[in-house]
């Protein structure tokens, strides 16, 4: 494969791999080193990169990152300037932004459940007509976006 430059945007890299018949995971973005298990990762960049891929390219998704994984007497400074700069403990995982309307994604694996903060969230979001949906999987997020009327470029894909 000398010669051949890997894709750059998450969108060409999520075509990429879905044409070459590879999993749903954009796997080059994992964490490597990483200790415990994480079962929401593989899941989150897989509707992440689905999302960019199928939304029209005027969409902007974003990951608002909200945890902070440190251990020892750093987490507590790192904690402390993250809500100063504006973090809000249980924000959805991911934001769509189209058309001029927002919309959100908590992203969880399966039989895991949103905790009091992304609950308290999900009502005020829903409250403030801001549309809010738990994924699991692509076929979730699919299934939010027909739900909130959003036509995506999915045409021929499985």
């Amino acid at each position: 494969m000398a010669g051949k430059r890997k894709p750059k945007s998450p969108r060409d890299r999520f075509a990429a791999n879905f044409m070459a018949g590879g999993p749903e995971d954009t796997g080059d973005m994992e964490i490597k080193g990483a200790k415990r298990t994480d079962h929401e990762g593989p899941i989150h960049r897989s509707i992440y990169g689905w999302l960019v891929f199928v939304l029209p390219s005027r969409a902007l998704v974003h990951h608002s990152p909200n945890e902070i994984d440190l251990r020892g007497p750093e987490i507590a400074k790192a904690i402390a300037k993250a809500r100063r700069l504006g973090t809000v403990k249980g924000w959805p995982d991911l934001e769509i932004v189209l058309d001029g309307k927002i919309y959100v994604m908590e992203v969880k694996a399966e039989g895991n459940d949103l905790d009091p903060d992304q609950a308290k969230l999900r009502d005020d979001f829903e409250e403030n007509g801001v549309p809010h949906a738990v994924v699991r999987s692509i076929d979730d997020a699919r299934a939010a976006l027909k739900k909130w009327g959003l036509e995506t470029r999915e045409r021929g894909m499985p």
